[in-house]
């Protein structure tokens, strides 16, 4: 890969790690957070700063005024978790701010985006609760946990507005008022969080169809076992998405608790994280020590194992302690990776590009979700970009293979052109045989019944037979009605289709000593051998009312629905003094006197 290629791969890199923000927040400062300079219609507002806090104190509305009017509450720098404000994780608190409204927004619809927090919280607007997640409480008895984005609509009636945040956490390694909330009109709101959704969901489904692409390959091609480890693992993180920031399960109609989405998310990151250990040995088999693999995987699978029986509280703090753990793995694989180029294995100097990527993100949404600092979730961006260059590996190799395969053809062909021309000249002779078979073929390909050809080898057969030779024979032929305007209206694909429903009904409704073919176009006929007229009309009857409980739609029929029409007729006379192709033909015209008097009926 040329230096080139290696900046711009960079480039592309660091724009997708980090992407200008989708929105156009504003930060405030203080308490009064509008100025005539902020245009709403556009720009929603963080109420990230100064908030009043009341700790251990769940504070209605109305309390929270009475407390401001005597001056209490302390003020605090929001987001910030409780262990800062009170050196502990577990507890309660309320919050509240004031915002200032310009005059000309009075009366208009304002929404306030809670992406999330890692407790359970109720948010009112002046004395109206817009908001919750779980149940607020004062211990763990009353407390319920529930991480989920949602967002509060209020009309704005007055030029001054309190937000009151009730929180309480109490089953969780972090709780708190830990991130950011926005303020803005409902339309603008709307607009930056399903823009988050949206781009979310895309990675996703890329990262997912991009997985499943390679598993399948992989199937096909077994020797390509590492791709069906990828292609797992990028099935499997990109469901694990779902479940982690910002939890767009909760916007599912998945009834799932805050304590299972939790376990689900941390078995998946585990699970993921087994396979791209399995990914990274098969990778470079020859130099990864398959101890090692097995340590890191049993490893794995024992915090599953933990995580399935275990709260939220344990499982969360032993993971992220165990993670720690994840810097000699790192630096093993680099190990690996350095002796793989020295080497001179194909793609090492790539694949080394490709982990880097994958462990800034790691290690970023570790210290992201450890609250050392703020930002971005990186792993699926991370994930993505990790798959196009396999992706661009996976096409190289597929050229190379292609290439290959032509030359091979090429000395295929040279070797072909040399037989002897007795061999060429009976393959031809095997083709011609061939296509004459296929187009004697007895069955209809549409409908899959026996088709005309089929018809006419059964009279032979019929003929032939000393059996038949002295039994009358009934002839019934069928036409679906105004099948030219159901063509029309509906379409040839649908017209197409009717016809295989036709046939399969009228199939299913026949005994087993009549012949049932395709005979042209929508016409259908029935043999019955050994039949009377009243048999045979009965048996007509039989397959027109078939049809017509089928209530197949035509709205260009008379009736609104596809019927046939139906001509009987038998001759008393042997099969052996019989033509059977008059008899057809009289069939036939009884038909289209069906036709003429209405449809949908027999006629004999």
């Amino acid at each position: 890969m040329s230096k080139r290629n290696y900046m711009f791969l960079f480039v592309f890199i660091i724009m997708v790690l980090f992407p200008k923000p989708g929105s156009s927040t504003i930060h405030a400062e203080a308490a009064n957070l509008i100025d005539s300079e902020v245009n709403l219609d556009t720009s929603s507002i963080s109420l990230d700063g100064d908030w009043y806090m009341f700790q251990e104190q769940l504070l209605s509305p109305e309390q929270i005024k009475q407390r401001l009017d005597r001056l209490e509450g302390k003020i605090v720098t929001i987001p910030n978790s409780f262990d800062t404000h009170f050196d502990k994780v577990n507890s309660f608190a309320t919050y509240t701010k004031r915002i200032d409204i310009p005059e000309e927004y009075i009366g208009r619809t304002f929404g306030i985006h809670v992406p999330f927090q890692y407790s359970a919280y109720r948010l009112y607007v002046d004395e109206k609760l817009v908001a919750r997640n779980g149940t607020v409480g004062t211990n763990s008895e009353e407390h319920r946990a529930e991480m989920g984005p949602d967002t509060g609509y209020f009309v704005v009636n007055s030029p001054t507005v309190y937000v009151t945040m009730q929180v309480s956490s109490f089953d969780h390694i972090r709780g708190g008022f830990e991130n950011s909330i926005t303020f803005g009109l409902t339309s603008v709101i709307n607009k930056e969080f399903y823009r988050t959704v949206t781009w979310t969901l895309f990675l996703n489904g890329s990262i997912f169809i991009t997985g499943l692409f390679m598993f399948i390959l992989s199937i096909y091609r077994r020797e390509e076992k590492a791709y069906f480890i990828f292609g797992l693992f990028a099935m499997l993180i990109s469901v694990r998405s779902l479940f982690a920031v910002p939890f767009i399960y909760t916007l599912m109609f998945l009834n799932i608790d805050w304590v299972w989405g939790t376990r689900l998310e941390y078995i998946l990151t585990l699970l993921t994280s087994a396979l791209y250990v399995i990914f990274l040995w098969k990778f470079h088999e020859k130099y990864f020590n398959k101890n090692v693999m097995y340590f890191i995987v049993s490893v794995h699978a024992v915090l599953v194992f933990v995580t399935l029986f275990t709260q939220p509280i344990l499982f969360q703090d032993l993971y992220f302690k165990g993670m720690l753990f994840s810097i000699p793995y790192f630096i093993y694989v680099l190990y690996v990776i350095i002796i793989s180029i020295k080497n001179q294995l194909t793609y090492a100097k790539l694949n080394v590009v490709g982990i880097i990527i994958i462990f800034i993100g790691f290690f970023n949404d570790y210290a992201v979700g450890q609250n050392l600092y703020q930002f971005y979730n990186l792993m699926l961006p991370a994930v993505m970009l990790y798959i196009l260059i396999h992706v661009y590996i996976m096409g190289r190799d597929f050229a190379k293979y292609k290439n290959d395969t032509l030359i091979l053809n090429e000395q295929l062909l040279t070797l072909n052109a040399s037989l002897d021309r007795k061999v060429y000249k009976r393959t031809k002779e095997l083709e011609k045989a061939n296509a004459q078979l296929a187009k004697l073929a007895y069955i209809d390909g549409l409908t899959k019944v026996p088709n005309r050809h089929a018809l006419n080898r059964q009279i032979e057969k019929m003929k032939l037979d000393s059996d038949n030779r002295c039994l009358p024979i009934s002839v019934m032929m069928f036409d679906v009605d105004y099948f030219k305007q159901y063509n029309d209206h509906y379409g040839h694909i649908a017209g197409d289709e009717v016809l295989r429903q036709v046939a399969q009904a009228m199939e299913s409704a026949l005994p087993k000593d009549c012949f049932f073919a395709r005979y042209g176009g929508e016409e259908f006929v029935i043999i019955l051998k050994n039949a009377s007229l009243d048999r045979a009309i009965l048996l007509a009857e039989k397959v027109r009312k078939k049809i017509e409980r089928e209530q197949i739609a035509h709205v260009k029929s008379e009736y609104e629905i596809l019927t046939i029409s139906v001509g009987v007729t038998t001759s008393t006379a042997p099969l052996e003094e019989t033509d059977v192709n008059e008899l057809i033909q009289e069939a036939d015209e009884l038909l289209y006197v069906s036709k003429r008097n209405g449809r949908n009926q027999v006629v004999y």
